[in-house]
């Protein structure tokens, strides 16, 4: 079994951390200067506010409910990550650090322990120690592992971990995922899949093995694999210096203002510099990706490559 360990909107909960008073209350963290929101709680989540939106455009809704908004601050995430994963060393001694608020664990031999006793007492611990809050998902695979703490998160009784132990777990709930959310199944497959008809994972399944193998190549076809429970993702516990570092989110609703995409671009390069630092690497080259043209403004006053 594997379990994915998921801090729970990472930069509102490492903003609770430091301002204790701010639980219970919305919160957001926003890209520089009043720019876009990067995180949200559970709390500004049910007002609608959404992930990407600048803040002029919800400051009205935001003062009319008392929300916080709070600016990045990626050296006390950095410190807070650190402590989260070192915490985590104490469940396993197989642990792949997948990104600043994603580990992955091999629990291989201890389900005999109970598993959501297991993920309970992680998330005991590690909210003890630490006062993130996680969201475990347990599966026989990386990617279903992946896909149970999506619906841990997605729970309307705030589960802190989901189980999919046989296919028929992930059959119960698989209508009701979009394949856009399937670890591995980017925004291109994704919507190469929505314009075949299939829209949910239930629908991923049912695919033809051959099909799979030639339209979505091996990686898709790993994917695939992995959903039907055979693990073909092994855990990378040896550190290994990162060839690419990428942050890339889609907006709420189409932006034509050049002053909120220059934001998401640097808070997303300052997403990538903060992982970065935790790599003790060095950049080579900059790449900003985009599908409008307006972008090259951007990348001609900073002067990065388009592409």
């Amino acid at each position: 079994m594997y379990a994915l360990v998921d801090c729970n909107n990472f930069f509102v909960s490492c903003a609770r951390v430091r301002e204790p008073e701010l639980e219970g209350r919305p919160v957001v963290v926003v890209s520089g200067n009043d720019g876009c929101v990067i995180s949200r709680s559970n709390e500004a989540k049910a007002l609608g506010i959404k992930m990407g939106v600048p803040v002029f455009q919800v400051r009205a809704l935001m003062r009319r409910h008392n929300v916080v908004a709070r600016s990045t601050d990626f050296t006390l995430y950095r410190d807070l990550s650190h402590q989260v994963m070192d915490a985590l060393t104490t469940f396993s001694p197989k642990v792949e650090v997948y990104s600043v608020d994603e580990a992955f664990l091999d629990l291989g031999g201890l389900e005999r322990l109970g598993l959501e006793e297991y993920a309970a007492r992680m998330h005991d611990l590690i909210h003890t120690k630490t006062g993130i809050p996680i969201s475990v998902g347990l599966a026989k695979t990386k990617t279903l592992a992946k896909l149970a703490s999506h619906v841990a998160k997605k729970n309307p009784s705030r589960a802190i971990s989901h189980v999919f132990r046989e296919t028929s777990d992930i059959r119960r709930v698989a209508p009701g995922i979009d394949v856009s959310e399937v670890w591995g199944i980017g925004r291109r497959y994704s919507d190469f899949l929505h314009g075949h008809g299939v829209r949910n994972v239930d629908q991923l399944m049912d695919l033809p093995d051959a099909w799979i193998r030639r339209h979505l190549k091996i990686v898709g076809w790993r994917t695939y694999q992995e959903l039907h429970g055979v693990s073909c993702i092994p855990l990378q516990t040896a550190h290994k210096a990162r060839q690419s570092i990428q942050t890339a989110r889609t907006f709420g609703q189409m932006q034509t203002e050049l002053p909120v995409l220059e934001e998401m671009v640097a808070a997303f390069a300052s997403r990538c510099a903060f992982e970065l630092r935790m790599e003790s690497g060095c950049a080579a080259e900059v790449i900003v990706f985009w599908e409008l043209i307006v972008i090259a403004k951007i990348c001609a006053r900073w002067r990065v490559r388009l592409k």
